[in-house]
């Protein structure tokens, strides 16, 4: 048996006790506080059952290699949460967190439509203006001339491509990419300067 099962099995024995001394005091549903009327217990209870059909999942070994077993060990990733369910000042900053989501929700759909709004503007404004000669693959005399070439028609018929960049305004999905990469900062310098 390795040292971290021997410390898993410890934590959800005290995990367990805890769990059970509190369902004593309080009564497991009946009554008003009880220890499922809790949300915050109702998380713990799910964090300790699900250690608990872990640990007794993996001691049969016909069924040690089905998947439930993961799934049930998945659920220690709830361990934190009970940290949560300790401090009341840190359940009062998580339920306003969760309360705010639709606040945010309708404030992030208005950012979305005034991104369509400019994509929309940006796409009749700027079609076409972000296209550029490419002559890299051509002699070296040739690439100065090449600065000069506004139109694709002088391009091709120099002998280079006419090449579009990464982020344009050609179209509606392209413009509100480029407008989200500009809003989020990511990558806007050569966006801009382009």
């Amino acid at each position: 048996m390795q040292v971290l099962d021997k410390v898993d099995y410890a934590m959800t024995g005290i995990f367990t006790f805890e769990m059970v001394i509190k369902i004593i005091a309080f009564g497991f549903i009946m009554g008003k506080e009880s220890y499922l009327r809790n949300p915050w217990n109702v998380v713990d209870f799910i964090v300790v059952f699900s250690a608990l059909l872990s640990i007794a999942l993996t001691k049969v070994e016909f069924l040690s290699i089905i998947k439930i077993v993961r799934i049930a060990r998945i659920v220690r990733v709830l361990r934190p949460l009970r940290i949560v369910a300790k401090h009341r000042d840190l359940q009062i900053a998580i339920t306003c967190l969760i309360k705010s989501i639709p606040v945010i929700l309708q404030l992030e759909m208005i950012v979305i439509f005034v991104l369509m709004l400019l994509s929309v503007l940006y796409t009749i404004l700027f079609s076409g203006k972000f296209n550029y000669c490419y002559t890299e693959h051509l002699k070296w005399s040739k690439r100065p001339i090449s600065k000069s070439m506004s139109t694709k028609w002088d391009c091709i018929n120099f002998g280079g491509e006419w090449m579009l960049k990464d982020f344009n305004f050609d179209d509606f999905g392209s413009s509100f990419l480029t407008l989200f990469c500009i809003q989020t900062l990511e990558s806007w310098v050569p966006i801009m300067w382009s």
